[in-house]
């Protein structure tokens, strides 16, 4: 027998369609208006007018889809039977009363995981809104500045300009973190695996970030033994989690440092091992045991060398990853000395 959604729920989600649709409205008229009046440009053909409506509403799009995907986790009630008298039934003996207990403890188990979640949701809603207020503030009070008279003086507009440039570009970063890592955890069991050569995609990874560290005159070093076995899994997925590790290792490693990136295999346990080792600044102690946490960032007492700004997701789509194709990761650091990631994927012989 179905049964039809609860009318909360109905109530919650008419009200997030109406939400999300006075948001979009609001969003393309404010910024049509800032467009015709402070950048004096016809927004139309204007093609960052459309690149910035797009952010915008992608972001909104977003915080609305992972709001609507908590909702339908949430645990539905149990119905309960309220007719009848249940004074006169007899106790439960031998095998029903093991059967009782263990249905007790795993209700109560459920309980425990739902509970869990939703502090998750709490802390997750929190920092997102956190992440999402500092750019946005910032935009609203370069538009102020500008509507105020800096479109007066071209170099400071251009400065404001170039900086609302950088948020704008950081929120559509974040977007697509935030989408990256719901996806990973939506599908996770539900994407076919096949097989990897973990080698050839850490030579592609490394290769695209040769310029890069070039320029900062960093070496990336590839230790790979031969004839290493296949690992099984979805290989955008492999992909990105070494391009995140790889450019987490770069972003804190100062001029004229390096990375490694080691790759053997561990026949007695039938893992094959990724290590990413740099030698930047390093990680406190006390940031180490929460770097695979959303949007924590240790960047108070870490250097971060360039202008890239992270979202705070990357390490956190890492372990989203080595988790859905049943891997395990640690992370070694020293200060002043680098940092370690260390990765173990199964093998598909084992």
């Amino acid at each position: 027998m179905t049964h039809p959604l609860p009318r909360s729920l109905t109530r919650r989600w008419l009200f997030l369609l109406f939400s999300l649709g006075l948001i979009t409205i609001a969003i393309a008229l404010g910024l049509e208006q800032f467009w015709s009046q402070v950048i004096a440009f016809d927004p139309i053909a204007d093609w960052r007018f459309w690149l910035a409506l797009l952010s915008f509403v992608c972001l909104v799009d977003a915080m609305a889809f992972v709001i609507s995907k908590h909702w339908l986790q949430q645990p539905t009630r149990l119905p309960t039977q309220t007719d009848g008298d249940f004074t006169d039934q007899p106790p439960l003996q031998g095998s029903s009363l093991e059967e009782a207990h263990a249905l007790q403890q795993a209700l109560l188990t459920q309980q425990q995981q739902k509970e869990a979640e939703m502090i998750e949701l709490r802390n997750f809603v929190a920092n997102a809104s956190h992440e999402l207020r500092t750019p946005l503030t910032t935009l609203k009070l370069r538009v102020e500045a500008l509507l105020n008279g800096a479109m007066q003086e071209p170099a400071l507009a251009e400065k404001f300009l170039r900086e609302m440039e950088s948020e704008i570009d950081h929120l559509s970063q974040l977007v697509v973190d935030m989408l990256d890592l719901s996806r990973i955890e939506a599908t996770k069991g539900g994407v076919p695996f096949t097989e990897i050569n973990l080698k050839r995609v850490i030579f592609e990874v490394c290769a695209a970030f040769q310029i890069r560290a070039e320029k900062s005159k960093i070496q990336i070093q590839i230790e790979a033994g031969e004839d290493l076995p296949m690992i099984s899994g979805v290989e955008d997925q492999i992909r990105r989690l070494v391009y995140n590790l790889v450019d987490n290792a770069i972003k804190y490693t100062p001029n004229g440092g390096w990375v490694k990136v080691r790759l053997h295999a561990q026949p007695a346990t039938h893992t094959l091992v990724l290590e990413v080792e740099d030698n930047g600044f390093g990680i406190p102690p006390n940031y180490l045991p929460h770097i695979f946490e959303r949007f924590y960032r240790a960047e108070a007492t870490r250097p971060r060398y360039g202008t890239t700004r992270g979202s705070g997701l990357g390490l956190a789509i890492v372990k989203a990853i080595v988790d859905s194709h049943g891997g395990k990761i640690s992370a070694e650091s020293e200060v002043g000395k680098g940092s370690l990631f260390r990765v173990e994927f199964p093998t598909c012989s084992a």
